[in-house]
């Protein structure tokens, strides 16, 4: 989910360097909801159906768990209102489609995105972009910090939201650094590139079989998944050249959000 955030940050930052209006932001954040919101509502009501179901099915044969507390009419609002990785009082868990409190951090790093490049657009400040990512991105993890005493990033329904914002901004410096040195780095020989890239599986790999060990101080896949996605973002490496040969990881990323909005249920 953290590579999910700091791979939209580089993307959108990449589709959107200049928003200088407020009739802009306003596009933009429509284009974004258009893009989440119709497949979040379907499978919110989907899982409606689900408890009803399970509440009138009780009756007549065994339902593991016929009601689950934290599927309610307040956690269907904030869920409907994407303010399920906002912190609620009352709300103890994740509840209905369970994925979808990422989806609502997404949006609200959207937002701040819109307003801040707005923001940098009326100061005539858009040349400091990269500084204001890398400040967001401190801010919200500053803040998650002092609220949770601790370096932990795995939080959903809570401080998912900071959460997101954190490895979205990650995302837009990410894309900055690429930007900047691109000209020059691009020029070096593929065989550079063929171990970065090997390297760089080879350390993810080994971050995910310590996960359990590395969880306590979770920050430090903000700086794998930035170096991840600045080195294959060249894409001229071995690694690259051949995962751009295959038609069925095109369609898996195709469908990727699909997926991952159904999965759970």
């Amino acid at each position: 989910v953290d590579f999910f955030f700091v791979l939209s940050g580089f993307v959108i930052s990449y589709n959107y360097q200049s928003i200088a209006t407020g009739e802009q932001v306003t596009d933009f954040l429509r284009k974004r909801l258009r893009r989440i919101y119709p497949l979040h509502l379907l499978m919110l009501l989907a899982f409606v159906v689900v408890e009803i179901s399970k509440g009138y099915l009780a009756s007549y044969v065994h339902v593991n768990q016929p009601t689950n507390p934290n599927n309610n009419v307040f956690t269907f609002f904030t869920s409907l209102f994407l303010l399920n990785s906002v912190k609620m009082p009352g709300v103890t868990d994740v509840s209905w489609n369970i994925p979808s409190w990422s989806i609502s951090a997404e949006m609200l790093a959207y937002i701040v995105f819109g307003l801040g490049m707005l923001l940098l657009a009326k100061t005539k400040l858009g040349r400091y972009k990269g500084f204001f990512y890398g400040s967001i991105a401190l801010l919200s993890f500053g803040g998650l910090a002092v609220i949770t005493q601790g370096f932990v990033l795995n939080y959903s329904f809570d401080y998912g939201f900071l959460r997101g914002i954190i490895g979205f901004f990650v995302g837009g410096l990410c894309y900055e650094s690429f930007r900047y040195i691109y000209l020059v780095v691009s020029q070096w020989k593929s065989s550079v590139f063929d171990l970065a890239e090997i390297l760089m599986l080879i350390l993810i790999g080994l971050m995910i079989y310590y996960g359990a060990a590395l969880k306590e101080v979770g920050f430090v896949y903000e700086f794998l998944f930035f170096g991840a996605i600045l080195v294959f973002s060249f894409e001229k490496g071995w690694v690259s050249r051949l995962f751009k040969k295959s038609t069925f990881l095109e369609k898996v990323g195709t469908y990727s959000y699909s997926i991952y909005m159904t999965h759970s249920l």
